[in-house]
């Protein structure tokens, strides 16, 4: 079967059994013979071995989950890679096994200790062996080596009348849409590209140490955050799976950057008390209306590569070597969330706003033939203020049943020209379609998204269809189909040979 007949099928299924509410047997509600349909909601090893401890320790808690999520490229072995920088030679996009451990002690009434930790193993990279993939970057993608990726989280808890305080290694979630607006505070481990999206944060947010402070009024609080910690997003790897195939490798160099280019070493920010990260957010309610006003005065969590110096060959007139800093560059960021649940025409509806505004973003300029910025005694980047937000408006059909979302995305920059190399705005529309299926006690759901950049020439597509099972309380099982489509040099087109059919397994304990 064609990719475009593939994809057209698994649309439109679908939209068909959305559309149509597609009633089922009852006698298909059986899945499982009954003896193993018991077997696996008794199934829980790891919680049996935990219960003892638990009993034995009174408020000592103990859980995790053992979690495997496998993505099988569909176009394997193509060559096709977008612009042609390399050749796609693997079968698989990941093969991961992450395994996590949540312990927590209840000391009394107002203090809590948390410690979660994560161990993380790709066999992508011992199953299958390509000679696209560069080995120096196996040991930081094939699994958790480093401490502070371990040791996920681990802070105390306290609350004591209107005073909550959470000291130590964190994850602070401040957002609620797909996309990460006001969603600020810790940086992203993104290295799956296009993949990476709302499913994923809580596993792919880095925490940071940070004392995390807020009070509480009857109708509104303010949270106050200061944080001495400084880590940098992890971003795609140089010759990795999800490396965007639009940007060209220098086998020399396996970078973006030719052989003439001479990267400076990398310093995070001073770790002096001017330099640390401090945030403000103000909640309120009012009537039906939840609104949030944020601050927060940050370090950009991905650098900005700034052309130094460099030196021409007197005879070919060419660069012959360029000194170029990666620096991470302070941030001013002002953000507004607000959402409202009410009651119209007959059915439910969700509205939500976020937008933050960020003040001295650096944005990178065009080259100009045969001019070289620093030579004529200009920079290579340009500050500028931006904006992104986006609108979500969600609601349900078929009294109740499928929950239906619309959220349109606003980026903008202010003070745009030609020289950028940025677009002065952009718009993605996402569309998402859920339900559960109320013949399988609502264990079984479904759920269909769309994610479209509706440019004239540079618009792009993602598909994503998942339909999952709770097989029991602790265990769950998940079919994904992702896809993309679109033009060679847009943020999604530039997958098209990355679509993908992705298979999860979760056990809970």
């Amino acid at each position: 079967m064609s990719k475009l007949r593939l994809r057209n099928c698994l649309v439109w299924c679908g939209i068909l059994f959305t559309l149509f509410n597609c009633p089922i047997p009852a006698a298909a509600k059986d899945l499982l013979p009954g003896w193993l349909e018991r077997y696996t909601s008794r199934f829980n090893p790891v919680g049996a071995l935990l219960l003892p401890l638990e009993n034995k320790i009174p408020g000592l808690t103990v859980k995790g989950f053992l979690r495997n999520y496998t993505d099988w490229n569909l176009h394997a072995d193509s060559g096709d890679v977008g612009l042609g920088h390399g050749t796609k030679d693997w079968d698989a996009q990941q093969i991961k096994w992450l395994t996590e451990l949540e312990v927590r002690y209840q000391i009394n009434d107002h203090l809590e200790i948390v410690n979660i930790d994560n161990f993380l193993y790709d066999a992508f990279y011992d199953w299958q062996k390509t000679g696209s993939l560069a080995n120096h970057i196996e040991r930081d993608a094939e699994y958790y080596h480093e401490t502070k990726r371990i040791l996920r989280e681990i802070y105390l808890a306290a609350n004591y009348q209107n005073w909550e305080i959470i000291l130590g290694k964190q994850q602070l979630v401040w957002g609620k849409m797909d996309g990460k607006f006001i969603d600020i505070i810790n940086p992203e481990d993104a290295r799956e590209g296009p993949q990476h999206e709302l499913d994923d944060y809580e596993w792919t947010r880095i925490p940071l140490w940070m004392l995390n402070i807020a009070y509480n009024w009857s109708n509104s609080y303010l949270n106050f955050i200061w944080i001495p910690d400084f880590e940098p997003s992890r971003s795609s790897i140089y010759t990795s799976a999800y490396w965007p195939p639009a940007i060209k490798i220098y086998p020399e160099t396996l970078s973006p950057y030719p052989p003439s280019v001479r990267l400076m070493t990398r310093d995070k920010p001073p770790s002096s008390f001017p330099n640390h990260e401090v945030g403000l957010r103000y909640n309120f309610t009012r009537g039906a209306w939840d609104t949030s006003l944020i601050y927060f005065y940050t370090w950009d969590d991905l650098p900005t590569s700034f052309f130094r110096s460099g030196t021409i060959d007197p005879i070919s007139q060419t660069p012959s070597s360029i000194w170029v800093e990666p620096k991470h560059t302070r941030l001013h960021q002002l953000g507004l969330a607000s959402d409202i649940s009410y009651y119209a025409l007959n059915r439910d509806w969700v509205g939500r706003i976020e937008a933050v505004y960020t003040l001295n973003k650096y944005i990178p300029l065009k080259p100009i033939p045969g001019i070289y910025p620093w030579l004529a005694g200009q920079g290579n980047v340009t500050k500028r203020n931006t904006l992104k937000s986006a609108i979500s408006i969600e609601t349900t059909i078929f009294k109740g049943d499928v929950t239906l979302l619309f959220q349109p995305v606003f980026n903008y920059v202010f003070g745009y020209d030609n020289n950028m190399n940025a677009r002065h705005e952009e718009i993605l529309f996402i569309w998402n379609i859920r339900q559960a299926i109320h013949y399988y006690d609502d264990r079984l759901k479904y759920n269909l998204t769309w994610y479209y950049f509706p440019w004239s020439q540079m618009n792009g597509w993602k598909y994503k269809f998942d339909i999952w099972y709770e097989i029991s309380d602790y265990l769950n099982f998940r079919i994904r189909y992702t896809g993309y489509s679109g033009h060679q040099d847009e943020a999604y087109g530039m997958y098209d040979d990355w679509d993908n059919l992705g298979i999860e397994f979760v056990y809970a304990f």
